[in-house]
């Protein structure tokens, strides 16, 4: 299996951590380097300490197949995903929220002659005759139907947005970190599809970096890297900075919407939604 490097090698006494992971889901896949900056941001924290480090990109990997192959000591030791019950029972968990909790923030990307029939859903009860596209094996798929909201699965992310422009779904939900810039990268192909400015759904459903359960050298690393950032500010001001997340700010900006509040029965126990070191609560900001 062919893999690409971008390499970071600070000396060459010391042997590299190397870290595996998946490039781009598409090349309009917009937010990978926001999540490939945070892991290098964790890592280069923690260089004095557990020395230097490499990253590399394994071939394409879609989310099911990429969780299988990190359980199974496969190509990749680091994966970024949605958490779930069942998934930290396979792989492990680094539990600091990637895009602070606001991936469970989701607007909709529509076609824009679905606008009419958008501005008329106000509640859950309105939503759930409408067919949302999502992945095949993301916990949104479960989260979305136990709320009794119809999911139309597909099983790669680039064919969701063909689903949605030939009408197999009426809506395709996005966190708020990656809807703008998915729509904005897709103009050419896709010009009809706009973003639902006045509704969305929201769930508690943090982003973890993922290891096996078996490297929990890793996981420490990533994890104390991590907190690191956090305590010196340079995490949230990347978040500020990035192209990818930085639309984000004001945080206020998203109390206008009409946010359709649903159960995650997927949430460990061990998520704590009200944690502002770890989650981004708009109304406190």
């Amino acid at each position: 299996m062919r893999i690409f490097l971008i390499a970071i090698l600070l000396s060459a006494n010391v042997a590299a951590t190397t870290v595996t992971t998946i490039p781009p889901q598409s090349e309009f896949d917009a937010s990978h380097g926001y999540f490939i900056a945070l892991l290098e941001l964790a890592l280069s924290k923690t260089q004095p300490t557990h020395g230097d480090y490499q990253i590399s990109f394994s071939n394409r990997f879609e989310q099911g197949r990429a969780i299988q192959d990190l359980k199974n000591n496969g190509t990749i030791n680091v994966y970024w995903a949605g958490t779930s019950i069942e998934r930290e029972q396979e792989i492990n968990p680094i539990r600091i929220p990637l895009v602070k909790g606001m991936l469970g923030m989701r607007l909709f990307a529509i076609k824009e002659e679905s606008r009419a029939l958008f501005d008329r859903i106000e509640s859950l009860d309105e939503l759930k005759p409408l067919n949302a596209c999502q992945g095949t094996h993301w916990p949104d798929s479960d989260i979305l139907e136990s709320a009794g909201i119809a999911v139309y699965r597909v099983a790669a992310y680039e064919l969701m947005w063909g689903m949605l422009e030939r009408k197999r779904c009426q809506y395709f939900p996005r966190g708020v970190h990656e809807i703008f810039a998915e729509i904005d990268v897709r103009k050419e192909e896709y010009n009809n599809l706009v973003i639902y400015p006045d509704t969305g759904v929201y769930y508690p459903f943090p982003m973890y970096f993922f290891t096996a359960n078996d490297n929990p050298e890793l996981a420490e690393r990533i994890e104390q890297g991590l907190e690191m950032a956090i305590d010196d500010g340079s995490f949230e001001a990347l978040m500020r900075n990035h192209e990818a997340t930085k639309h984000l700010f004001p945080l206020s900006q998203w109390q206008r919407i009409n946010w359709i509040s649903i159960d995650n029965p997927t949430l460990p126990s061990t998520a704590n939604p009200t944690d502002e070191r770890y989650w981004f609560l708009p109304s406190s900001r």
